[in-house]
């Protein structure tokens, strides 16, 4: 350790290495051993408490945070912070005034911004693996749990200007009146449900175009027959639109439209596996004004 005076402020210590050798915590420049300390370090600065750098090549930034006020800037080849919760969290954001508790960016195309991982090793459970990637909550029906926005323009200049929905006056749900054109909210699986919405007393799902625009729409299966082809492992409930594009026998090409509801098989109460399926039929055509 070496004391250096400085005419501005009280004395600086900088750690050169170790005077103890080789430790269990390999080659460290400070450590302490906290079992009789209510605090292992507790340092405060003007522009950043506590800056952690790990990288192999010589970092940008200089060694001096991003941001000033910053209570703990990590800078990393691998990670900038890591977080490790055994009982309660690995990580926790928490925000008191307009700001947001957690904020991730996503800096280059196809990089993530915030990502929400559940991996649940089996021989902790007896049970059947299951966790939650992401959990969205609100208290007393006043907010939100999970908020996506697709805007046609995001400046971030920080967490304080995260675009936020408003109320709308006559239904009281969130909107961002129309300056998107991208997808707000996706959710995708390989085999099982891509969004799923639960509700004891309301509705599961409310679908809703501020604008003359259909609320909901089926994207067809296509297929170049011209019999429809239904699928056998059907669910009760299921609803399927269908695109039939093929020749006739006169040559000309036929393109057209169907909608298949699921039903119960006979002699089937309890089960919701079905491959019973019934053409919804639908009345006359109408072109489109606006």
């Amino acid at each position: 350790m070496a004391n250096l005076p400085n005419e501005d402020r009280e004395k600086r210590v900088i750690a050169t290495g170790p005077n103890q050798g080789f430790t269990v915590r390999g080659l460290t420049g400070f450590y302490t051993d906290a079992d009789k300390l209510d605090y292992g370090v507790n340092v405060q600065g003007h522009e950043c408490g506590v800056y952690g750098e790990s990288v192999d090549t010589p970092t940008p930034t200089n060694r001096k945070t991003i941001e000033d006020g910053t209570g703990v800037c990590g800078v990393g080849d691998n990670y900038g912070v890591f977080g490790k919760g055994i009982t309660t969290a690995g990580v926790h954001g928490e925000n008191e005034a307009s700001g947001t508790g957690v904020f991730g960016v996503a800096l280059d195309v196809g990089a993530i911004g915030v990502a929400g991982i559940s991996q649940v090793k089996k021989r902790r459970s007896k049970k059947k693996a299951q966790g939650i990637g992401i959990v969205g909550a609100t208290e007393s029906g006043q907010g939100y749990g999970v908020v996506g926005l697709s805007v046609d323009s995001l400046t971030l200049t920080g967490p304080t200007s995260v675009p936020r929905p408003r109320l709308n006056d006559r239904t009281g749900m969130p909107e961002i009146g129309g300056v998107g054109s991208g997808i707000g909210v996706f959710g995708g699986s390989g085999t099982g449900t891509g969004v799923y919405g639960q509700s004891s007393t309301g509705r599961g799902g409310t679908f809703e175009a501020t604008q003359l625009a259909a609320q909901v729409r089926l994207v067809p299966a296509e297929q170049e027959t011209l019999t429809p082809q239904l699928p056998k492992n059907g669910k009760v409930g299921d609803m399927l639109m269908i695109r039939n594009t093929a020749k006739n026998v006169d040559g000309k090409t036929e393109d057209k439209c169907s909608l298949w509801l699921c039903i119960p098989e006979p002699g089937q109460p309890d089960r919701d596996d079905s491959n019973l399926w019934r053409e919804v039929l639908l009345g006359q055509f109408v072109t489109g004004f606006y």
